[in-house]
């Protein structure tokens, strides 16, 4: 009977082990930067695009060859998310074409996919009000 109880607590700290996440993906948010350059205040409502600034943290020098992706959700349910995306920046600058569906409280879900295959994420609280728009980081 001893052995059932033992043989099930190894198979549990092996299966727990190995569901655990990388910690690349910890030390690499630390390495870079994402922040929104634009809009800070304005779109209205509609199409327009969010351009964000990629960076090593360590360095400040750009990154210009990330694959970003971006998903825009409404705080609320019934409301489709908008996704765009953007395949290489400029000096780490990333243009991305984006569409406000309506004003009101969003969060911007950006992930970026470095060449050294590490994964970024990063989500941006935003409120969309009729012609003004405001963002502030969310802390964990």
């Amino acid at each position: 009977m001893k052995k059932i109880p033992i043989a099930l607590i190894i198979i549990s700290l092996f299966w727990l082990s190995s569901c655990s996440g990388s910690s690349q993906q910890a030390e690499t948010i630390d390495l870079i930067n994402i922040e929104m350059v634009t809009p800070l205040f304005p779109p209205i409502v509609g199409m327009g695009e969010l351009v964000l600034q990629v960076t090593d943290a360590q360095t400040g020098l750009p990154i210009s060859d990330a694959y970003l992706s971006v998903k825009g959700d409404m705080d609320h349910d019934g409301m489709v998310p908008v996704l765009s995306s953007a395949k290489a920046g400029t000096d780490g600058e990333y243009v991305i074409p984006f569409e406000w569906t309506m004003g009101g409280d969003w969060i911007v879900n950006i992930n970026a996919s470095l060449s050294d295959g590490s994964l970024v994420e990063k989500n941006l609280e935003m409120v969309v009000d009729g012609d003004e728009i405001t963002c502030a980081p969310i802390t964990d």
